[in-house]
C-alpha cells in the first residue's frame, strides 16, 4: 500500500466515526469511536461522545479529560468512585453532551504533546459540531487529576506554540466565557450542596452547615 493510500484511509476514518452513532436504551445518543487525529508515529487519537436525546437542539459540550498521572489512563478506565459519580450521566441529564477524549501519555511523547492532543480534539468537535448536534460556541472542559490540569490549560490563553497543528486546522481551539444555570456535574443530590465546577458552569452555593 502506498503512502498516499494510507493517508486516504486515515482521512476516511474521520468521516466513518461520525456515522457510527448509536441510540442508547434511554434515548441518549452515543458515538463510540470518533477519529480525532493521527500523530505521525503514534497511535490514533480518538474520542467518544455521549449526548442527550435528539430533538433538543444543539447541545453545549463538556470535554472530559481522564486522569492517570500523565502516564496511564483511558476514558474507559475509571475507579469505583468515578463510576458511582456517573459524571457523564449527570451532565447528559442537565442537557450537556460529553466528549471523553484521549491524549498521548508522557511515556509516548513529551509535553506539550498532551495539550496539543486536547486542542486537536476541541478543533475536531467544533469542525463537526453540525453533524454531532453540538453548539460550537458553548464548549467547556473538565477533568480529574492529570485531566484536570489539561482542562485548565484548555481554558487559558496560551502561547501559539502550545496550540499545535494536529488533525483539523483552521478552526479555533480556544474557549469563550459563558455560563448557564446552576448545575452539578458531580451529584445534583449532593447532601453538602458542593460541586466541582468546570469552565462555563457556575458553582452551586454550599449548603448551610448542620449543627
Amino acid at each position: 500500500m502506498s503512502m498516499e493510500q494510507v493517508i486516504e484511509d486515515i482521512a476516511n476514518e474521520y468521516h466513518l466515526g461520525l456515522s457510527r452513532m448509536q441510540v442508547l436504551a434511554d434515548g441518549r445518543r452515543y458515538w463510540p469511536d470518533l477519529f480525532v487525529a493521527a500523530p505521525d508515529g503514534y497511535r490514533p487519537l480518538t474520542a467518544r461522545l455521549t449526548a442527550p436525546a435528539a430533538g433538543q437542539g444543539p447541545a453545549p459540550l463538556v470535554v472530559y479529560i481522564h486522569g492517570g498521572g500523565w502516564r496511564i489512563g483511558h476514558p474507559g478506565m475509571t475507579n469505583r468512585i468515578l463510576r458511582e459519580m456517573d459524571i457523564v450521566g449527570h451532565l447528559n441529564a442537565a442537557g450537556f453532551a460529553v466528549a471523553e477524549i484521549t491524549y498521548r501519555m508522557s511515556s509516548e511523547a513529551c509535553f506539550p504533546a498532551q495539550i496539543h492532543d486536547c486542542k486537536a480534539a476541541v478543533r475536531y468537535l467544533r469542525r463537526h459540531a453540525g453533524a454531532l448536534d453540538l453548539d460550537p460556541d458553548r464548549f467547556a472542559a473538565m477533568g480529574e487529576s492529570a485531566g484536570g490540569h489539561l482542562a485548565l490549560l484548555l481554558g487559558l490563553e496560551l502561547p501559539e506554540a502550545l496550540e499545535g497543528d494536529l488533525g483539523v486546522t483552521g478552526c479555533r481551539a480556544r474557549f469563550r466565557r459563558w455560563s448557564t444555570g446552576t448545575v452539578s456535574p458531580i451529584s445534583p443530590a449532593s447532601p453538602t450542596g458542593r460541586t466541582r465546577a468546570c469552565r462555563g458552569i457556575r458553582r452551586t452555593r454550599p449548603a448551610p452547615r448542620r449543627h
